[in-house]
């Protein structure tokens, strides 16, 4: 059975709104997990302010 235009996009909205629920969902948890494990965010900014190389780098919380 063949779907109209309107009632695909409309599928593909629901199935992005859906991994966007996820994404955040999962990124909560994360955040929980790690402020149990007593990582903060002032604490993993630090930890991402070197790049590879050990050189400082600006980012966008620095």
């Amino acid at each position: 059975m063949e779907i109209d235009g309107i009632e695909y996009e409309k599928q593909l909205e629901k199935e992005f709104e859906a991994k966007i629920n996820m994404f955040i969902k999962l990124t909560g948890r994360l955040i929980l997990w790690l402020q149990e494990e007593g990582i903060g965010y002032s604490h993993i900014l630090r930890e991402y302010e070197k790049d590879h190389n050990g050189e400082t780098v600006k980012t966008a919380f620095s």
